[in-house]
């Protein structure tokens, strides 16, 4: 009986039948979809990452403000996003955001005075540059589309330190300034989709000397010390 059985058990194994072949075929199907699907999910990911640098870092305000590369002529104001040039003409450090996206912006400021976390509110505007007259400052509205969140400061009697979050909304390009405590100049900020190359024409009336005498209880100008989540390009105007 036992030696019957084996006999038969060994005709069976050596022989494949068409359901046998096809279960095979099907596993063998399945584990070609995961490889490639594997690469689908990863690769891309990987490749993309470049496109996204300054978004991927997860450090907030890691990024110094950069030194202008005009030679000689960096940081010759005590703004450090805006300088003259000997010819008349003014340079100014322009920020880039994607829509839809995060980043984070740090200051530093003096004053003779403690504030509040009310008193720290920060936005992006729109600026209407028709609107000053005799040197005055052009008249503003908040930017649409665009969140500033205090994240932290420290604060104490002769200034202090500020981070705040920035984002974007998915339908939220345009050519804006930054707006901060203690801020003197327009500061060019543009939420825009892609590198397509920036110009001082997309900011009429940013590109004029300053004129804003400290006021109280501020001792010195603003300045941005950081940031993240955002590119950046010296501009001439």
């Amino acid at each position: 009986m036992s030696g019957k059985f084996t006999k038969r058990a060994g005709r069976k194994r050596g022989k494949v039948s068409p359901l046998q072949r096809r279960g095979v075929q099907a596993t063998i199907a399945v584990l070609v979809i995961v490889a490639v699907v594997g690469v689908v999910v990863f690769h891309p990911a990987s490749s993309g990452t470049g496109t996204v640098t300054s978004l991927s870092s997860g450090t907030p305000c890691s990024s110094p403000t950069p030194v202008d590369p005009v030679p000689s002529l960096a940081n010759e104001s005590v703004i450090n996003t805006m300088h003259n040039l000997a010819n008349g003409s003014i340079r100014s450090l322009a920020f880039i955001m994607q829509p839809g996206a995060t980043a984070t912006l740090c200051i530093h400021y003096d004053a003779n005075q403690t504030f509040t976390a009310q008193g720290l509110n920060a936005d992006a505007v729109t600026v209407n540059a028709s609107s000053p007259a005799n040197g005055s400052k052009p008249s503003v509205s908040v930017a649409p589309g665009v969140s500033f969140k205090l994240d932290s400061f420290s604060t104490g009697s002769s200034g202090g330190n500020v981070m705040y979050t920035i984002t974007t909304a998915d339908a939220s390009e345009g050519f804006y300034s930054l707006s901060y405590p203690g801020q003197c100049e327009l500061v060019p900020f543009a939420v825009a989709i892609g590198n397509s190359p920036l110009s001082s024409f997309e900011f009429p009336g940013f590109f004029t000397a300053p004129n804003c005498p400290l006021q109280a209880p501020f001792t010195g100008y603003t300045n941005i010390t950081g940031f993240s989540g955002m590119t950046t390009v010296w501009l001439t105007g």
